[in-house]
């Protein structure tokens, strides 16, 4: 199995090829452009990629009717479990199918613009669309495990 630097390498050198038969004064921004349709074409997520232990109880928790709300708990569950800030939209669209949550067709774009008390909670970076320093408090206050586990011990002491 190919690692992700591989795949990478492999996705470059096939932008490079495109690019090379294009204009100068366009090759930059056509690479650019080339480059991020590459990275998102490719639809592959292994299951090691992804932290599923826990994420149907996680789903029927904070999982919403809404597809945008489905979203922000999908992404603020991969940042709880795996510490990155950067939240890659295939790993949301591979989460949300295997918990059977519905999400929009554009995740990115609901990141883009997601708020809480009218204050972003993504930003845009050159690794692509993170959680801002208000949106990782935001998840740490609002998605925490520890915050599950101590309202589970209240529950159980009634």
């Amino acid at each position: 199995m190919k690692n992700a630097f591989d795949t990478a390498l492999e996705h470059i050198l096939r932008v490079d090829a495109i690019v090379r038969q294009l204009d100068e004064s366009i090759r930059p921004q056509a690479f650019r452009i080339l480059t991020e349709i590459a990275q998102t074409d490719d639809n592959e997520i292994s299951k090691e990629d992804l932290p599923i232990p826990g994420l149907r109880d996680f789903a029927s928790r904070y999982g919403s009717t809404t597809p945008a709300k489905n979203v922000v708990a999908l992404a603020a569950w991969l940042f709880l479990h795996t510490r990155r800030a950067v939240i890659q939209t295939r790993k949301i669209r591979a989460l949300a199918e295997i918990c059977g949550l519905s999400i929009p067709h554009r995740p990115d774009c609901t990141m883009r613009y997601a708020s809480h008390h009218s204050v972003r909670l993504f930003e845009k970076t050159s690794e692509g669309l993170c959680l801002s320093t208000y949106g990782k408090a935001y998840v740490e206050s609002h998605f925490s495990q520890r915050k599950m586990s101590l309202e589970f011990e209240n529950l159980s002491k009634d």
